[in-house]
Parts: C-alpha cells; structure tokens; sequence
C-alpha cells in the first residue's frame, strides 16, 4: 500500500459471548488515499480481502458503501493569494510537501466542482499530532481562538482581493479549467454522476 494510503477499522459488533463462536461479526472501514483512483483500487482490495475471509470461514459477507469525501486538489491562484494574505497577519506560510495528502474533508468535494484552496492554520508545535488530548487542549486555548481570527481574515481578505482584481479570478478560473482537462478534478458533473452509485447504500467508507 502506498505511504500516502489509510485503511482505518473498527470492529463494531463482535458477539454476544466470549465462549461462542459469533453467529454475527460486523466492522466499518475508512479507505484514504492522495487520490480517488488510488482510494477505489484499495476499496476493491478490502471488499476482495473481506470476501475471501467470508468464503474461508463459510461465512456469508454483506457489503455496504457509503461516499466518502474527495481529494483535495487546490488552485494555484488562489492559494498564492491567500499565502499572501497569511503572512500579512503574522503567520507563516509552509508548502505542503508533494506527497502530502489533502485530508479527509468536504472541500475536497468542493474542489473537485470549482476552484478552491484548503490552508490550515497552526496552534500547536509539529510535535504534537492532530486528534490527540494535547491538540484538543490547544483548540481550546488563547491559541485556537487566535487560529480562527487569522484565518477568518485570511478568508476575508482573500475573496476581497479575488472580488477586486478580476484578472486573479479569471486565472483561477483558467488554473481549474486546466486542472479538468487534465483530469485532476472531477467538475460538477462527473462529481455528481459518481454520487448517485451510493445512493441507499449501508455504513462503511
């Protein structure tokens, strides 16, 4: 599997006692990957590794998919512009690393059907993980209230210089038409046509 992929699960029924074998064993899953081509060869792999183990064991596998959100994919434009306005209020800027995953978020849905851009903002060292007691402690602090100020002035000021140089929103524009000529976005309606395999489906990502 590749270093940018996840294959996150949890066991959310596994029997009734502890001396039986369990009539019912059930489990839900979370596939990300860098991108969603990548993301649906792993979803196959699991649903294949998931059915061999049924055939195994002489089980019978009942599989259910729900839509996950999209990679992120960000416009250039937009993104130097907002670089800008994060450091005009004291924050520093760091590129993300080539490899780096866009996170698990629906602006990742949102990138995929027009130019946007997904920054983050700092409240903790890079020594401290996300989704930890420290980090939750932090959002909760003078820190985390000082991150949502900078970036609700950052958002601000960014769609106040796109509103008002209409050269930059027009190359947005051109950055994400480039973009779905390429194929590294899906546009509104490739995104909507891939909802609708979903529809009425069970509880795994």
């Amino acid at each position: 599997m590749r270093a940018d992929a996840r294959v996150h699960g949890i066991i959310t029924h596994g029997g009734d006692a502890v001396n039986i074998i369990p009539a019912r064993a059930s489990a839900r899953f979370s596939v990300r990957a860098r991108d969603r081509a990548y993301q649906r060869q792993l979803v196959a792999m699991l649903e294949q590794a998931a059915e061999a183990g049924a055939t195994a064991t002489g089980a019978r596998l009942e599989w259910a998919e729900t839509r996950g959100y999209d990679n992120t994919v960000p416009n250039s434009t937009i993104a130097d512009v907002m670089a800008r306005n994060m450091a005009a209020v004291g924050r520093t800027v760091v590129e993300p690393a080539p490899n780096e995953r866009m996170g698990s978020t629906d602006m990742g849905d949102i990138s995929q059907i027009l130019p946007a851009v997904h920054a983050y903002f700092a409240i903790v060292p890079e020594t401290i993980a996300n989704h930890t007691v420290e980090f939750a402690v932090a959002a909760a602090s003078p820190a985390g209230d000082t991150a949502v100020l900078d970036g609700a002035a950052t958002l601000a000021m960014t769609a106040a210089d796109l509103l008002a140089e209409t050269s930059l929103l027009a190359q947005a524009k051109a950055d994400f038409a480039r973009q779905l000529a390429a194929g590294d976005v899906a546009g509104r309606e490739t995104w909507l046509a891939r909802g609708k395999a979903y529809s009425g489906s069970g509880t795994s990502e």
